[in-house]
């Protein structure tokens, strides 16, 4: 860059939209404009503040000069990659970080696997303010200084995955903007502190802990607006139940720790099956709560399925790669070779490892590749998506045909991967939506249809395979009833002992469902149909989470006054009435889209 404000010339011979353009080449023309004309309106000299700014840019060159310096051999030019990226940031060059109405809301910065162990201490008198996320993951960074993080003052997200962090940065505490905070695969501890900054973060709607040594949960309910908590794999044996208070929490991830037992209170918490306590050590009573709570077959927990014989990783690459001829092999191979290396795919391998061991794989091997390999190459393609499928691949389950229940599951999120991409492609991308939502539903109801039945059964005495009850009725009416991501074939469909009548009572039943007010009741819950609501009528929710935000600091300022018992009723029931008003809004807007 030139120095347009040097004194080499006098800065007013140039017409200031050059300087604008010179010191931020990442504006487009209208934001030229914008900004030359808030100068205008701002009373003070538009000469005195582009002098200002130049000033700062030259002290960022120097600060970000010096920490290269500072460095040696592969780090330094590490560092100077870095050092490259704050620059093109600081001039507005980094992408657009826009609000649910498609509005500038600012700028992101992303610095990803850039091992410079150590960030610059920048001056006080540089500002990132106008960056609303940063993510710096796998940067190897032992402590986040808040000579750097004080300058990005208006953060709405946050990224410090996949570092060293051991505690939880101070600084943190005057990010008053926050709303997600993500520090997974750290290795922070909550035992000697740390509780209490993020308990002022009163604005953080997402916290995510997991894959860290934090051992135990602390009162978090100064985090009045968390709605999600996640802590998987943490090395927790106990929370504080204090956590309960947070009056907006709808999702709690507590899977893979240490917990053997549960704070009073919990099960009154809303939607238990927003709470995930799989791989933990709780009593046998405790189990039988929460799978009554969520309504988990008996058959997912009880150990009696057969175990599968385990498949070599050889074996693994050797099947998934059968079916593809001389041209597509070398592609696949490679892209086999990168999902092994891809973080958390491990899980996700074996689930393709017990696939391969399915009637559909050994009856329509072909057929079930050619899904795979759709969805694989999908996953390699996306970060979102792999993150997500590797999350789903890693749910419980025992026998053949839970293995392929498990990869129905992926299937359908892969599905809702594409509608949306669909959508966001359409003219009517309300329609497209809606329209995968019916095969959801469609295939909910014959899930019930199939859990009424399994109880029918037992109520008379009869024994009965859920899993196998469950499948044989999805797959017998998965093209009658169009229902998403189902297998084609099973070993046991005998087992399940369904006769023809009782296969024409469920079809029949699902589209009695769908005729009723349960298909926009069932529509309306669904999170990626939500956030389109959202993104609809910004306002109108906007509108009513306000309402509430308010009612909550006006019972925040009581908080001392009262005894702890009260405010825990208070502030439970605040939380209850907001969901219902928010679920009854979707629902409303859902009935009308239907219309």
């Amino acid at each position: 860059m030139g120095y347009p404000l040097s004194g080499r010339r006098a800065p007013g011979a140039r017409p200031f939209t050059d300087v604008v353009t010179t010191l931020f080449p990442g504006f487009n023309q209208n934001q030229v404009e914008v900004f030359l004309m808030q100068l205008a309106n701002s009373g003070t000299s538009a000469l005195s503040v582009l002098v200002r700014y130049q000033e700062e840019f030259n002290s960022l060159n120097a600060t970000l000069e010096a920490w290269r310096r500072a460095a040696s051999g592969m780090t330094r030019r590490t560092r100077r990659g870095v050092a490259d990226q704050l620059r093109r940031c600081w001039r507005r060059q980094t992408p657009r970080a826009l609000d649910e109405t498609g509005q500038l809301r600012g700028y992101r910065l992303d610095i990803v696997g850039a091992r410079v162990s150590q960030l610059p201490l920048l001056p006080e008198q540089i500002s990132f303010s106008h960056v609303t996320q940063l993510t710096l993951q796998g940067l190897h960074l032992s402590e986040m200084p808040d000579a750097f993080l004080a300058r990005f003052n208006r953060l709405r997200m946050l990224n410090l995955g996949d570092n060293r962090l051991t505690s939880i940065p101070p600084g943190l505490s005057r990010l008053s903007t926050l709303r997600y905070l993500l520090l997974g695969r750290n290795r922070i501890s909550l035992r000697q502190g740390g509780g209490e900054t993020l308990s002022r973060l009163d604005h953080v709607e997402v916290l995510d802990l997991e894959h860290n040594p934090v051992e135990v949960l602390p009162d978090l309910s100064g985090m009045t607006r968390l709605r999600e908590l996640r802590a998987r794999n943490a090395d927790i044996q106990a929370f504080d139940a204090r956590l309960l208070r947070c009056p907006f929490l709808e999702f709690l991830d507590l899977r893979d720790n240490r917990l053997t037992q549960l704070p009073e209170g919990y099960f009154q918490m809303l939607r238990p099956d927003r709470l995930m306590l799989q791989g933990n050590p709780l009593t046998q009573e405790l189990w039988q709560q929460v799978n009554a709570l969520v309504e988990v077959p008996q058959a997912q927990w009880d150990g009696e399925h057969m175990l599968l014989a385990p498949v070599s990783a050889e074996q693994n690459r050797q099947r998934w790669l059968l079916h593809a001829d001389a041209s597509a092999r070398p592609g696949r191979e490679r892209a086999w070779g990168q999902l092994l290396e891809a973080p958390d795919s491990a899980q996700f391998i074996r689930l393709l490892g017990e696939l391969t061991q399915t009637a559909e794989f050994q009856l329509t091997g072909a057929d079930l590749d050619r899904r795979v390999w759709s969805m694989l190459e999908a996953a390699l393609a996306h970060t979102e998506l792999r993150a997500q499928l590797f999350e789903l691949a890693a749910g419980p389950r025992g026998c053949q045909d839970t293995v392929a229940n498990n990869f129905s599951a992926l299937e359908v999120h892969f599905l809702l991967f594409r509608v949306r991409a669909q959508a966001a492609a359409s003219s009517q991308p309300q329609q497209v939506l809606l329209a995968f939502a019916r095969r959801l539903f469609r295939l909910d109801q014959v899930e019930q249809f199939a859990r009424a039945d399994m109880s029918a059964r037992q109520q008379g005495g009869r024994g009965v395979d859920e899993v196998e009850v469950s499948l044989a009725y999805r797959l017998r009416l998965a093209r009658e009833l169009d229902l998403p991501g189902q297998p084609t074939r099973m070993f046991y469909e005998t087992t399940a002992r369904i006769d023809e009548h009782q296969y024409r009572a469920a079809a029949e039943a699902v589209r009695a469902a769908e005729a009723s007010e349960a298909l926009a009741r069932f529509i309306s819950t669904r999170d990626f149909w939500v956030e389109h609501l959202r993104t609809l009528h910004t306002t109108t929710f906007m509108r009513t989470e306000q309402r509430f935000e308010a009612r909550l600091d006006t019972l925040m300022e009581l908080w001392g006054e009262i005894p702890d018992n009260d405010m825990n009723q208070r502030l439970l029931a605040l939380g209850n009435e907001r969901t219902e008003a928010l679920n009854a809004l979707a629902f409303n807007l859902t009935q009308y889209a239907l219309k």
